[in-house]
């Protein structure tokens, strides 16, 4: 270890003695908390969680030292399971049978001996009691931590000795290169903020890097804000090398002009758009350089407001903590609603939840004393009981009680609202002009800078500092540490109260004036986000100027999608098409472009969301006769080959090239492109095929990336199946190249490409190949669309049933059956019915009727689809139904079904579906064309793999009365599944064998 990182450790790991250091200056002003509890011979730090006997370190689980912390913090009282599991396991799920057995390991380490020396006493169903007498010795707080002057000055700190023991094992954690998230959870006013402040002044002063990212309070920051504010922070505090940072930067910080345009690692130069994923590694990636040259403490604060790109990357890096020197900290409004992407962030192995709970009567009692300098017992009683502990309302309570008499009382206060009174009574006491300068600045947002607030106000720089003074002084207003001009409200219920006073008027004109204000700045070369014009010159309606509040929302919404931010850039849509309706006399092909742009994001960020609004898009698009817009959302309600379309997508397709314009081949090649890949065309090669060939002519003349894009992928679902893998892996490089094309930003079709080689890959049995396509699909996904991560999660579980590891896959495909199961676009109603019945062998849980319309026969279908239909309808005993759906197709039109993607696995489905009805045409009619394709298994994109096809057509002869030909085959096809390592299907094989064998004896 080096010298320096000797040093870090030794300033982060808060168990040292000051002796340890020479003198405070050597270790930057910090002084650790020492916390000793003796009992018997040994003495317990806990902060360092080190147990010692006889003054020597005992070896022990950290989860043992954790439990002991709690136990000996109350010695001799009962300490309930629930306030263990709370402490040590941030209450999360604990079965009691974890908990008895963490417990008997605790006593034997500390050698518990019943009736003799008791250690730990269980009480029956209650929890435990540490039964050995505890002494305690603390050293003084450092100057950050000391109790009267912790954080502001003046303010005493109390109450939260065990958070910020858990935060600094965290730190401690990190400086040893384990990094993490410490979510930091509470209601409002609980002071979370004021303890990660408090840590991040001891980091500071200790020679550390600290960078905070805030969540916005009021307005439509952009996608990544928060973390745009880190990354920038720790450029300028690190003196990052512009040269080593990676071109995506640039999507989040336009000003970094000094960023060479050089080729990255991808091939791709700085003017490409390049994927979320990249973006996000990009970030990722400035944060780890941070960490690489010392321990590094992130802060994002208010994470309940967070943007969802910016929860997204959240998804992303906490993967990544665990192997860096970085402490994130987060903190997080509990009584929020959070979203999936947040949830999957808050149970993951590397996120440590603290939550932060209202003080109890001694500790406000505590805080009373420090603040006034003497206690005052009937006050502090009054105090808690009208604040409840809430450190936000008690602060302002004791603001009352500092200046009163030592026997008065409080007046009856109903709280919330009666803090919020206190609020304004502390506003009430700034003159006219601070009072209208700080409601001007409420507008502004939370955080403020001296130019835009002076040029809303028209007040010169020296009177305008003059009443921000009185706020300053008053606590209602902070400083920036490292700015002159830059301030911050302390809490945002300050900046509420003030915002509120306002009148609605007021609040218009003064948003409009914001607005203005941040144009001039931009017109000065200053960077200003889209989103923060929007949200002003929006809030400013219906006064102030609608077109521009169009067309910042739109910007906004640019903005948020260069950076795969959909489900922002969706709500700045809607916000551009709600200002467009008080625009004079505004364009109908606009609303409608704009009604297409926010169904474009929301189809790669809200399924459910996605298809009534495509549907208001067709209906505009009809009434303005917007073919293009038409041909568009007929393109978007069936983007996934293979997959069902929304239903009557092929007639808006049709619709739309009745009335679009001769000369726009490049929307008329996606168009026919399109048609020649789903029904009925997709059931008949020639008619597909010579479509295909009319849009490829078409595609070829205009170079249009989105016509090239479609009939490409047209020509590798349609035409290269089994035997031209060649042909399709150069299709596919083509298309990951066009979805890189600006102005494309195609994200979800790039990532279906890796479902499509993991189909080609089971289809030849080359499970190493399926895995890593799957693998790929997997990382991709994860950032991108939940849907389609499942999507993977399932085929990664249908693999391991493949391979012959039943229980595994097993097991991770029924954790993945989903209740909601709503999105049409991957099928997931069908999916979770064949995986019950063919996979599982399990009953149902989905009603009767849900079930009928998942396989209710549709004309849309395409041939992959119709055939599982068939296959579930066997397997869930409904023959009849599945013989009418099966005679839709004759057996003599199966030889004109394209050799496409999906076609082994739909004549894998139609054997069995054939077998198990007996329908001998049909029998005969699959068979020659199965045997050019002897070699390989039969699966499509629905992943089941009904064998090789060899042993399906073992299965043929078997039941054409070709016993010695049926054995021959099966037998073929054990040794060629056993080869490939297809467990499960060897295993069936010879099963199959064994019944053919027995049927040919009897």
């Amino acid at each position: 270890m080096s010298v320096r990182f000797a040093w870090i450790a030794a300033v982060v790991q808060t168990g040292r003695t000051p002796e340890q250091f020479r003198t405070p200056a050597q270790c930057g002003g910090f002084r650790p908390v020492l916390m000793i509890q003796s009992f018997d011979d040994y003495e317990f730090d806990a902060n360092k969680l080190e147990l010692r006997r006889g003054g020597r370190p005992i070896k022990a689980d950290r989860l043992l030292l954790r439990i002991l912390r709690v136990l000996v913090r109350h010695p001799g009282d009962l300490v309930t399971k629930h306030e263990i599991v709370k402490e040590v396991w941030d209450d999360r799920a604990v079965s009691d049978n974890a908990l008895s057995v963490s417990m008997a390991r605790l006593r034997k380490l500390l050698g518990h001996e019943r009736n003799r020396r008791e250690m730990v006493l269980n009480v029956h169903g209650r929890g435990y009691r540490f039964m050995r007498p505890v002494t305690a010795r603390d050293a003084a707080l450092g100057p950050a931590l000391a109790s009267a002057a912790a954080g502001r000055v003046g303010t005493p700190f109390v109450g939260r000795a065990r958070v910020i023991a858990s935060l600094r094992e965290a730190l401690q954690d990190a400086a040893a290169g384990s990094g993490s998230l410490s979510v930091l959870a509470g209601e409002a006013g609980i002071g979370k903020t004021r303890v990660v402040e408090v840590l991040a002044r001891e980091v500071s002063a200790s020679g550390l890097p600290v960078a905070w990212g805030y969540c916005r309070e009021v307005g439509d920051a952009p996608a990544l804000w928060p973390l745009t504010q880190l990354v920038r922070d720790l450029i300028a505090k690190l003196g990052l090398d512009p040269a080593q940072l990676r071109p995506e930067l640039r999507q989040i910080l336009p000003d970094l002009h000094e960023l060479p345009p050089l080729l990255d690692a991808h091939g791709c130069n700085g003017d490409t758009l390049a994927s979320k994923h990249r973006i996000f590694d990009a970030i990722a990636r400035v944060l780890t350089m941070a960490a690489e040259r010392a321990p590094c403490l992130l802060i994002l604060d208010d994470l309940h407001r967070a943007d969802p790109a910016s929860l997204e990357f959240l998804r992303y890096f906490v993967d990544e903590l665990a192997s860096t020197r970085t402490a994130l900290f987060a903190t997080l409004r509990s009584d929020e609603p959070l979203g999936p992407s947040f949830s999957y962030v808050l149970g993951h192995r590397n996120t440590r939840r603290v939550s932060l709970g209202r003080l109890s009567e001694d500790e406000v009692a505590s805080y009373l004393g420090a603040l006034i300098g003497e206690e005052r017992p009937e006050q502090a009683r009054a105090l808690f009981m009208k604040s409840e502990g809430n450190p936000f309302f008690m602060t302002e309570l004791a603001r009352q009680i500092k200046d009163r008499e030592a026997g008065a009382t409080l007046e009856p206060l109903n709280l919330p609202y009666a803090a919020l009174d206190l609020v304004r009574q502390r506003v009430e006491k700034l003159d006219a002009a601070a009072r209208g300068a700080l409601s001007l600045a409420a507008v502004i947002g939370r955080h403020f800078s001296l130019h835009v607030l002076q040029a809303i106000t028209g007040r010169d720089t020296h009177t305008l500092m003059q009443n921000l003074d009185q706020a300053l002084a008053s606590g209602l207003v902070t400083a920036a540490r490292d700015s002159a001009t830059s301030f911050a409200f302390s809490h945002e219920l300050l900046r509420a109260t003030l915002y509120e006073g306002l009148s609605p008027a007021e609040r218009r004109e003064s948003h409009y004036r914001t607005a203005q204000a941040l144009e001039q700045r931009i017109a000065a070369g200053e960077v200003w986000p889209a989103a923060e014009l929007a949200y002003h010159y929006r809030s400013a309606l219906p006064d102030g100027d609608a077109r521009k509040a169009v067309r910042f929302c739109i910007q906004a919404a640019q903005d948020a999608t260069r950076v795969y931010a959909y489900a922002d850039g969706a709500r700045f849509m809607r916000h551009a098409r709600e200002s467009l309706d008080l625009v004079d006399q505004p364009s109908p092909t606009l609303r409608v472009r704009l009604l297409l742009q926010q169904a474009l994001l929301l189809r790669a960020h809200s399924s459910h969301e996605f298809e009534p609004l495509i549907r208001e898009v067709i209906s505009a698009a009809r009434n303005q006769g917007c073919g293009v817009q038409l041909a568009y959302a007929g393109l978007l309600l069936g983007p996934y080959r293979g997959f069902p379309a929304a239903s009557g997508s092929r007639a808006v397709l049709e619709e739309a090239l009745s009335v679009l314009p001769e000369e726009d081949l490049g929307t008329r090649a996606a168009v026919e492109a399109r048609l020649a890949s789903i029904p009925p065309l997709a059931y008949h090669r020639d008619q597909a095929r010579a479509r295909l060939a009319r849009a490829r002519e078409q595609a070829d003349r205009s170079q249009a990336p989105l016509a090239l894009y479609n009939v490409r992928m047209a020509e590798l679902y349609l035409t290269y199946g089994p035997g031209d893998r060649a042909q399709a892996a150069d299709a596919m490089r083509e298309i990951e190249q066009l979805c890189r094309t600006p102005g494309m930003s195609m994200t979800v079709q790039a990532v279906l490409l890796e479902a499509h080689r993991a189909v080609a890959a089971l289809q030849d049995g080359e499970l190493p190949s399926t895995y890593a396509a799957l693998d790929r699909g997997l990382t991709r996904s994860k950032q991108l669309d939940a849907d389609l991560h499942w999507l993977f999660q399932r085929m990664r579980a249908l693999t391991r049933i493949h391979e012959g590891d039943g229980a595994g896959g097993t097991q991770q495909l029924m954790s993945l059956e989903r209740p909601e199961r709503s999105n049409r676009a991957f099928a997931s109603d069908l999916l979770c019915a064949a995986d019950a019945l063919l996979v599982l062998q399990a009953p149902l849980r989905v009603p009767a009727a849900s079930l009928q319309a998942c396989l209710a026969a549709d004309p849309d279908d395409p041939p992959n689809i119709w055939a599982l239909k068939i296959r579930i309808l066997c397997a869930a005993g409904m023959q009849s139904e599945a013989s009418r759906q099966l005679a839709e197709v004759k057996s003599a039109e199966l030889a004109q079904l394209p050799v496409d993607r999906d076609y082994l696995g739909t004549l894998g489905a139609l054997t069995r579906a054939a077998l198990a009805l007996d329908a001998r045409a049909y029998l005969e009619a699959i068979e020659p064309l199965l045997r050019p394709y002897a070699q390989y298994f039969a699966t499509n994109i629905a992943f089941h793999c009904e064998g090789s096809v060899l042993q399906l057509l073992g299965l043929i002869a078997a039941r054409l009365g070709r016993t010695g030909d049926a054995q021959q085959l099966l037998t073929e096809a054990i040794t060629l599944s056993e080869r490939r390592g297809l467990g499960a299907s060897a295993a069936q094989a010879r099963l199959e064998l064994a019944l053919c064998r027995a049927q040919r004896a009897i």
